[in-house]
């Protein structure tokens, strides 16, 4: 079964015991009233009088001094609330008339369920008789853990039955008059509960950002790393105001759990509000207010800093610090941007607001208790954030989950339509494109000439490609092969491929196959074949037209002598008609050579003369240009003002030795082309890679029809040593067997002036 509906069944059952425990809960509290106790613990906080003192808190005889001065307002049937005012500088005191205890236990406890409290005091008073208690958050004298996150006082049931109690708060929440009794039993069978209702909650959403923090790891998706930030640093603050952090983690070390209290809202916010901006596209839609939200982002964190600074070291620090503030911040940027794009017809942004309703209802219902206590709010389960964050973020996940469904679907289908659209271009085209794996066996295939090669799914290119060495099989996996030339095995008439391919890499990185183009280069061929042809005949018609000259010097003395003897030492009519005969003869031979030197005069090297720099820069780059990828061309080249020679002739030298390297090296290797200033002459070196001469073969390379190749002709070098005649120049061969082939050829640099 597939990894994601695994993780969407897991959720689904999940959210079914979260409803579950939902639905408890709600009945629970729905059952709760000022009359009844549940599980033997009374629920004091509609019995209670109230009234708001300026910090610090009174002493025990300045409380009970005043009490005819400043009375304590009832609140009959309705639990205090009055709101933030530990940023007023002052704190509640309540009063509650403890009845009479039933017997059975002796230890009793009396607490205030707030775990923003930060100082509390209790007076007990039973006719003359007063008890004073202090508790402040983090003391390490307290000795059990939960006892140092909220206020807990443990009593006698001598000392609380029938006892006036009074209870001061101090606390960075909303101050609420949430007291409660019980003995000591029921009020660790009720904090266990609780524990474990708030640990599955926090448990829930510490494995979904575990859950999300492997899918942005695995899809390398900045969203879903954005929203296991949301779920990671919501689950460290929920577990920290349960105040499990002291029970379990910090029992010592109550600043640093003010840390992880405090500083991770923040955190959380900014990265809800990253999240929003990546999910949505706002950077593609409305980029000003990506970076203006972004920017909000990344400064609410510090305001975490700030209130760790004042509750831990600075408690002088003279503004606000309240986590309150970068929420409202970050909700306001926040369901802005997400209310505009709503409206702008969004439907990301639609769906991410139904995914955080929850969150945004309590957030609104706690707020407005806060700041508008005389409404007397009941929130039940959502008096706190974690039952409405945990189910917004189970319902992110799953909204993520179906997100990363649909766009493997889109891009299943996009990669579908790429797929049909190359093989539709293949198909219009007269070449063959084709995929294997490392093996040479064909994942897929297109195009006409891929068909009449063979080239078919499950195919081997080996088989189908008979010519393809296997060295040039390996040299395809390890890197991109650009127009390499082969001859079919076997085939007649000729059929030549031209091949290029980029290898495939797997998820590890290694080969895993090859992508390739191959193209029916056979009339290419032919034609390459049919200008060699025709070079050989200039070759030939070049040394035709030398031998030509040759035979017209001779022509010469013999017409003219022969004219001499017939005018003046023969008499005889029959002598002089022979003669006459060999005149026009030699007259007519003379044509014919007039004609051979015309058809093979070098005029094709005419031009204006250039520097031999140039003219071998040129040179190089027209080589370059006819030669395959798999032969690389080097140069080093000294910029030289002389010798002057000519373009074509310092063509017709490199394109021979190229031609001749080629043929030697198969194809691959490599070519390297120098011009070193000498002083008094250049040098103009030429070198490759190939299999190198044999010691016969080097002394009579340069000579005319002279082959080392299968279907050469000898011609080349002999056209080489030709032009570096004409250039009054030198060539020197070196080669050795296995070591390749280095040709020198040293050229005056007086050459111009013969120019």
């Amino acid at each position: 079964m597939p990894l994601r509906h695994v993780a969407l069944i897991a959720l689904f059952f999940y959210g079914l015991a979260f409803a579950g425990f939902c639905a408890v809960a709600l009945y629970r509290d729905a059952a709760t009233d000022q009359s009844r106790s549940v599980a033997g613990i009374t629920d004091l906080s509609k019995q209670l009088a109230f009234r708001i003192d300026e910090l610090p808190i009174a002493d025990a005889p300045d409380l009970l001094r005043g009490l005819d001065d400043r009375p304590f307002a009832a609140s009959p049937g309705v639990k205090p609330s009055v709101g933030l005012q530990i940023f007023k500088g002052r704190y509640l005191w309540l009063q509650a008339q403890l009845g009479t205890l039933p017997p059975g236990e002796d230890e009793w406890m009396l607490w205030l369920d707030d775990r923003f409290a930060r100082q509390a005091r209790l007076v007990l008073v039973r006719g003359t008789e007063t008890i004073v208690k202090d508790w402040r958050y983090g003391d390490p004298s307290l000795s059990g853990g939960i006892t140092k996150a909220m206020p807990v006082f443990n009593l006698p049931r001598d000392a609380l039955s029938g006892a006036t109690a009074y209870f001061a708060i101090s606390a960075y929440g909303g101050l609420r008059g949430d007291l409660k009794l019980g003995p000591r039993p029921a009020f660790e069978a009720h904090m266990f509960s609780r524990t474990v209702w708030l640990t599955f909650i926090n448990g829930g959403v510490g494995v979904l950002a575990f859950f999300l923090g492997a899918i942005a790891l695995r899809l390398r998706d900045p969203a879903m790393g954005y929203a296991a930030g949301i779920a990671f640093f919501t689950a460290l603050r929920n577990f920290a105001e349960t105040g499990a952090h002291f029970a379990v983690l910090m029992p010592q070390n109550p600043q640093l759990a003010d840390v992880v209290l405090y500083g991770t809202q923040p955190v959380a916010m900014s990265f809800w509000l990253l999240f929003l901006l990546a999910f949505a596209g706002l950077k593609e839609r409305a980029p000003r207010i990506d970076a203006i939200v972004k920017l909000i982002a990344l400064i609410l964190p510090l305001q975490g800093l700030l209130i760790v600074l004042k509750g831990g070291f600075w408690p002088e620090l003279p503004f606000n610090t309240s986590a309150t503030l970068p929420t409202f911040l970050g909700i306001f940027a926040g369901f802005g941007v997400l209310f505009w794009q709503v409206a702008a017809g969004n439907r990301r942004a639609f769906y991410f607001m139904l995914c955080w309703a929850p969150l945004a209802i309590g957030l609104s219902l706690r707020m407005t208790s806060y700041l508008f206590p005389s409404l007397e709010l009941e929130l039940g389960i959502l008096a706190r954030a974690g039952p409405d964050t945990a189910l917004s973020i189970l319902f992110l996940a799953i909204l993520l989950t179906i997100d990363i469904q649909e766009r493997e679907r889109r891009l299943t289908r996009i990669a579908e339509t790429n797929e049909q659209r190359s093989k539709d271009y293949a198909e219009i085209g007269s070449d063959g494109v084709f995929e294997t794996d490392a093996a040479g066996i064909l994942a897929n295939s297109a195009g006409p000439l891929s068909r009449s090669l063979g080239l078919v799914s499950r195919a081997d290119m080996r088989t189908q490609l008979p010519g393809l060495s296997p060295e040039m099989m390996k040299a395809m996996l390890t890197g991109p092969v650009r127009s390499h030339e082969f001859r079919l095995e076997g085939s007649e008439p000729a059929v030549w491929v031209s091949l290029s391919s980029v290898p495939v890499r797997g998820e590890d990185g290694k080969p895993a196959g090859i992508r390739a183009v191959a193209s029916d280069i056979s009339a290419t061929i032919a034609a390459r074949d049919n200008e060699e042809r025709r070079n050989t005949l200039a070759a030939l018609g070049q040394l035709a037209g030398g031998i030509a000259h040759e035979v017209n010097n001779l022509l010469h003395p013999i017409i003219n002598l022969t004219r001499r003897v017939s005018e003046r030492h023969v008499s005889d009519p029959d002598g002089k008609r022979l003669l006459e005969l060999v005149v026009t003869s030699g007259v007519r031979a003379g044509e014919i050579v007039r004609q051979v030197l015309r058809a093979y005069s070098p005029e094709g090297f005419s031009g204006t003369p250039v520097p031999l720099s140039k003219a071998v820069a040129d040179a190089v780059e027209t080589i370059r240009a006819t030669l395959p990828s798999t032969c690389i061309v080097e140069d080093a080249i000294s910029p030289l003002d002389a010798p002057l020679v000519r373009s074509g002739e310092a063509i017709q030298i490199l394109s021979n030795l190229a031609n001749n390297s080629l043929r030697a090296m198969g194809g691959v290797g490599r070519i390297k082309v120098s011009l070193l200033d000498h002083g008094s002459h250049a040098e103009l070196v030429f070198s490759d890679t190939g299999p190198g001469m044999s010691e016969e073969m080097q002394a009579s390379a340069l000579k005319p029809f002279v082959t080392g190749s299968k279907g050469g002709i000898g011609l080349g070098l002999s056209i080489v040593q030709r032009v570096v005649n004409d250039w009054k120049g030198d060539i020197d061969l070196t080669s050795s067997a296995g070591e390749g082939t280095i040709f020198r050829i040293a050229v005056p640099k007086q050459l111009s002036k013969a120019v």
